[in-house]
């Protein structure tokens, strides 16, 4: 080979990663890692859905404490009998929607309000 003016190593050429695995990418190394976390958080979601729940419903309950509404109160907000128009809650009665369609509706309080202190 020198006589054709080739380069011959004297050395064997080390192996250069034939033998190696490959790197692959981030996802692929790491799927097995991921999907054993995974099944682990999965066998953990019945005891955490029910602590954010429990963690909910507390909140819910001091908000309605501070907000000092009672019991007929709540009831007729989530029967959608109460309604908020602004800043303040409304009572309606069945059909309405708005304070236009009772018009009268503030007079009748006032005088049944009369009525009251005058007993």
């Amino acid at each position: 080979m020198l006589s054709q003016n080739v380069y011959w190593p004297d050395k064997p050429l080390r192996n250069l990663g034939a033998d190696k695995p490959l790197k692959l990418s981030r996802y692929e190394r790491e799927r097995e890692t991921r999907q054993k976390k995974i099944e682990e958080n999965m066998r953990k979601m019945p005891k955490m859905i029910q602590e954010y729940r429990e963690k909910v419903y507390e909140l819910r309950e001091k908000t309605r404490k501070k907000k000092g509404r009672t019991e007929e109160e709540l009831y007729l907000i989530a029967t959608g009998k109460m309604k908020q128009q602004g800043p303040h809650w409304q009572i309606f009665k069945e059909g309405e929607t708005s304070k236009k369609d009772a018009p009268n509706r503030d007079a009748a309080r006032r005088d049944a309000k009369k009525d009251s202190s005058k007993k």
